[in-house]
């Protein structure tokens, strides 16, 4: 846990200064990113919480609470203090409401406008009017004030995506990009997502932990791309031919400021918008283009949805991608298998995630750039917390029998891979007699995924209409889980993308070319977790006219021996069965030199014949 009081009496020591009743302290950086540079994990820094979503309220008068939805529910309780922090979740409870029963009088409400999205922020001013709130943005944030040994900015050099992955040139996707911002008569677009600026120019770097983005936003007009970097992280030959594709200028950005202003200044001589997603430009944007009197329009990132959809080199990349992770994945698998009972009690859910880390290395190669995010190494009670993440110094020891969550993903230069296997340690009779229901809930959330795996359904289905597919077989047994079934993922970016996802709140159609991650899942808490996750693409089903299925991606066994088959259907058995001869006959041909390795995946892939 963080310095909590120590931190927080500095904290409240500034807001005295800048006369603020409360500080907002939200989990986000200036770009938005789900996964955060070190500089920018100031929720973490003063609370202790590390997981990806969440919002801090510090009051002056000594109260302050922890915000997150339901899936951190579990490790937000572990990892604040609850002697200082209340910790709620949202939607049951937002922050200003909560600030405002305290402070019952009224009060100002400080925040910093580079970390809030515009529409964040009117969503908050509704609830400040609505409870005698004013909210004050505050320029220089309260916490970069008090953080004395704050890691520095990341500048990592950026590096070209290779055409035969990407498939379009930058000077295609720019063509379209202002082919649609003409359409919506805007005079230009402020481009303020990262992974948006770098599958536009087919560039990448490493400035995000398990992202390889470059920090950076793009201005776009009609007749100029200028691009906000220090120039120097540009090397020359890339800055050349980027130039010579798309007239870019590179500009260092601090110059960001004053282009945005000017941006604003000569749209409102044109008598034009400026388009800005709201769901992910900040309020700091806003506020500058205003300053030069521009007008503003709410436009969805019109990177987004062609970036979601995968050209046919990225889908290759991707395929590649999933062989080498599967390779890794097999012979951890078989390394854990194998592994005696004494050698498991030795380790930790800590050292499964190096070790598993070490086969990725050596099945990627060059060609492996890191995880795609932490690995989520859950044993028993842990595998219920459902985005917990081992600490080396406090990780759950392997002691048989159990039962163990893993969700990992591995980053490769032609690639993103994002995949949970629910893994049985020790006799099956053992893990039922400690968890009499596993093996049905277990074969419920399989059952789940199949259903999932098999859809076929027309031109525009949204998420939300395929989000019972999964659930519908835990449903049946008055189960349910609390998170999404599926997020988008990138193209060795993102492996949280946002363009189309699976969940009750679903909204957008999936098309052909997304990728789309499949994971039910149940947890029992101070029990065991379970989920079952692969990645799939969104395919044109050729034997109907307007009609979608999917391609199931990841290559990996999914274990058989705690499942009741009697309660799956022989279509679903059949889909098992048929998905695992896939896996043996294209995983094979790679493990020819290992006949041991090579016999425990033919086990592993045997048919489930259902009695």
């Amino acid at each position: 846990m963080a310095d909590d009081m120590g931190r927080l009496a500095s904290l409240r020591c500034v807001m005295a200064d800048e006369k603020l009743d409360g500080w907002i302290v939200p989990h986000a950086d200036e770009f938005q990113n789900e996964m955060l540079p070190p500089a920018a994990e100031r929720l973490a820094w003063l609370t202790g919480f590390t997981g990806s979503a969440g919002i801090a309220v510090v009051l002056s008068g000594g109260r302050a609470a922890v915000f997150t939805d339901s899936r951190y529910t579990i490790q937000v309780r572990r990892q604040t203090d609850e002697s200082v922090y209340e910790t709620f979740n949202v939607p049951d409870s937002s922050p200003l409401e909560w600030a405002a029963g305290v402070l019952k009088n009224g009060g100002t409400i400080g925040y910093d406008p580079r970390l809030v999205t515009i529409a964040q922020l009117e969503a908050w001013q509704k609830k400040a009017s609505e409870n005698d709130l004013v909210l004050r943005p505050v320029m220089d944030n309260l916490i970069d004030r008090i953080w004395e040994d704050r890691p520095a900015e990341p500048a990592t050099p950026v590096t070209p995506f290779p055409l035969e992955t990407a498939g379009w040139r930058a000077a295609e996707k720019l063509e379209m990009i202002r082919h649609d911002l003409a359409a919506r008569d805007l005079f230009g677009f402020v481009l303020t997502m990262p992974d948006s600026v770098a599958w536009l120019l087919n560039v990448r770097a490493q400035d995000v932990p398990h992202t390889p983005l470059p920090l950076s936003r793009l201005i776009i007009r009609a007749d100029r791309l200028t691009w906000f970097i220090d120039p120097a992280r540009v090397p020359e030959d890339l800055r050349r031919a980027l130039a010579q594709e798309t007239g870019i200028e590179i500009l260092p950005p601090d110059r960001l400021s004053g282009a945005v202003t000017a941006l604003g200044e000569d749209a409102a001589e044109a008598g034009k918008s400026i388009g800005l997603d709201y769901s992910t430009a900040t309020d700091w944007v806003r506020m500058h283009i205003e300053s030069g009197k521009g007008r503003i329009a709410d436009v969805k990132d019109p990177c987004a949805a062609p970036r979601a959809r995968k050209t046919s080199a990225e889908l290759e990349g991707m395929r590649r991608a999933h062989v080498m992770d599967a390779l890794a994945l097999v012979r951890f698998l078989f390394w854990l298998e194998r592994a005696g009972k004494a050698e498991l009690a030795s380790l930790s859910e800590f050292d499964l995630g190096e070790r598993l880390l070490a086969f990725r290395t050596e099945a990627g190669g060059e060609r492996f750039r890191g995880p795609s995010f932490d690995t989520i190494a859950g044993y028993n009670e842990n595998g219920a917390v459902v985005h917990y993440r081992a600490e080396e110094k406090t990780a759950a020891r392997i002691v048989l029998p159990g039962v163990l969550l893993l969700d990992s993903g591995g980053q490769y230069d032609c690639g993103t891979t994002d995949i949970t296997r629910t893994i049985p340690l020790g006799e099956p009779s053992r893990i039922a007699e400690m968890f009499p229901d596993f093996p049905e809930c277990y074969t419920r959330v399989l059952m789940g995924h199949i259903a999932l795996a098999m859809a076929r359904f027309p031109d525009g289905t949204r998420g939300v209409q395929l989000d019972a597919f999964a659930r519908r077989p835990l449903w049946d047994a008055g189960l349910d889980y609390m998170h999404g079934t599926g997020h988008g993922v990138g193209c060795h970016l993102s492996v949280h993308e946002q363009a189309a996802h699976i969940s009750p709140r679903g909204n957008a159609p999936l098309e052909a070319g997304m990728v789309i991650s499949n994971e039910p899942g149940y947890y029992r808490e101070n029990a065991f977790g379970i989920r079952t996750e692969s990645l799939v693409a969104v395919r044109r089903d050729e034997r109907y006219d307007a009609s979608l299925s999917f391609e199931t991606l990841t290559l990996v066994p999914i274990r058989t021996d705690c499942l009741m088959a009697e309660l799956m259907t022989a279509r679903q058995i059949a889909w098992l069965n048929a998905y695992h001869a896939r896996v043996r006959e294209t995983l094979a041909p790679c493990l020819a030199q290992e006949p041991d390795l090579l016999a425990w995946l033919e086990a592993a892939c045997q048919p489930v014949v259902n009695l």
